[in-house]
């Protein structure tokens, strides 16, 4: 249907008198494929160029899709203190990859993408990595060397250190994963 409809809003567009240049897309090639399908494989149009953009929206929703797919990719037979058999996940549990972190890191991946339109390749890199040492750090190893500096920074660390507070005073809140834990759990 996606592909379909693509292919009509093209086709249309001279009728209208105008031309796209560009073609939004979910990360689904399949669209923007059949557009430069059109008119034996020259595109919609004789001198525009049509660009697929990627919306961003999806692009970090992949980001959670693909990490919650691996977190449960990993998994490992292990014995509990009780001696029964279970399977456990490598990278979840706390401290690790739960759905709290996941989210967060869906949340500041969008955030530094939409922050940095337009920025070259190392800027943006840059902050999409502040992200991920920002979630996973703690009190006794802060990880905000990438993180905005200065009094207007999204980083609470950063935020801290330009009001004046000394590094051992700032405090991480602990990840959780909104899940009461059970009594004897690791």
């Amino acid at each position: 249907m996606e592909v379909e409809a693509a292919r009509r809003l093209f086709a249309r567009s001279r009728d209208l008198k105008f031309e796209y240049e560009n073609l939004v897309s979910d990360g689904d090639a399949n669209s923007y494929k059949a557009v430069l399908a059109m008119n034996n494989g020259n595109g919609p149009y004789q001198d525009t160029k049509v660009t697929k953009l990627e919306c961003i929206n999806h692009v970090q929703k992949r980001l959670g899709t693909r990490l919650r797919k691996l977190r449960e990719q990993e998994k490992v037979d292990t014995i509990t203190k009780t001696g029964s058999k279970i399977r456990r996940s490598l990278l979840g549990g706390r401290n690790k990859l739960t759905d709290t972190a996941i989210d967060k890191m869906q949340s500041f991946f969008g955030k530094h993408i939409r922050d940095n339109v337009g920025a070259d390749y190392i800027t943006m890199k840059k902050a999409v990595m502040s992200s991920f040492h920002h979630i996973f750090s703690t009190d006794e190893k802060p990880r905000h060397g990438l993180c905005e500096e200065g009094i207007n920074s999204w980083c609470f660390f950063q935020k801290a250190l330009a009001e004046g507070k000394n590094r051992e005073e700032i405090k991480h809140k602990k990840i959780s994963s909104g899940q009461p834990r059970s009594r004897g759990a690791e």
